[in-house]
């Protein structure tokens, strides 16, 4: 083989490399884009998760201050001394 045909397969396998190299960079910032939006997403409902247990908890405290105001109401009521 001559100088000619092995700089062609040098360049041929350098020009290959390279090809590889920049597929494999745009395949991972396609996957970095792709987490990225998940992430956002998981974040999102993470958020509203968040305050819907907030809610719940405001919630279970007015219905704990409702029963125990009840609580205290019947057992008012309830002591024995009433007719």
């Amino acid at each position: 083989m001559d100088r000619s045909g092995r700089a062609n397969i040098q360049t041929i396998f350098s020009y290959l490399v390279l090809f590889f190299l920049v597929a494999a960079l745009i395949t991972e910032g396609y996957v970095a884009f792709m987490l990225r939006e998940k992430l956002e997403i998981q974040a999102e409902e993470l958020n509203r998760i968040s305050m819907r247990l907030q809610d719940l908890k405001k919630e279970r405290d007015i219905l704990k201050e409702e029963f125990s105001y009840y609580n205290k109401a019947m057992g008012e009521n309830n002591d024995g001394n009433s007719p």
